[in-house]
């Protein structure tokens, strides 16, 4: 299932809108079948990808004190190239982050398959926005990159 979500944030000074902020991504609800094609990203090819630096946290989202987890679903072509990114739907985090993780996820470049046959990926990786001002980027909930 597909849908798209408009996120507004706005900052409030004595009742006046200082700053406002929208964003459109998509939120994608894979069924669990669908899940199991996306791997992990292992430490190797992390390392092989240079171990990109994490996003930096978006500021009214911080300001607001949103955090949280997003869990990004990338599809990869056989060049390394980033073709799809999306947040995947049941992961708990305030909307305003998702635009951020995809956005920075997008600009991945992976290694190039180094199969004969040119065969696209799928990934996942998560990005974890915690306080005070911190973003991780992990291949799952419990472990991190060495």
């Amino acid at each position: 299932m597909f849908s798209a979500h408009r996120v507004a944030l706005s900052i409030v000074v004595i009742g006046m809108p200082v700053f406002s902020q929208t964003a459109k991504f998509n939120s994608i609800s894979p069924s669990a079948e669908e899940l199991k094609a996306y791997a992990d990203i292992s430490n190797e090819m992390w390392a092989k990808m240079g171990k990109p630096s994490a996003p930096l946290y978006p500021t009214l989202s911080k300001m607001a004190g949103f955090s949280g987890p997003v869990e990004v679903l990338l599809e990869v072509d056989p060049s390394g190239k980033v073709t799809k990114a999306n947040s995947l739907k049941s992961t708990a985090y305030h909307p305003s982050l998702a635009p951020t993780a995809i956005s920075w996820s997008s600009t991945l470049k992976f290694p190039p398959t180094e199969s004969t046959e040119p065969i696209a990926r799928k990934f996942r990786i998560f990005v974890v926005f915690s306080k005070p001002e911190r973003v991780e980027i992990r291949p799952s909930l419990d472990t991190q990159f060495n």
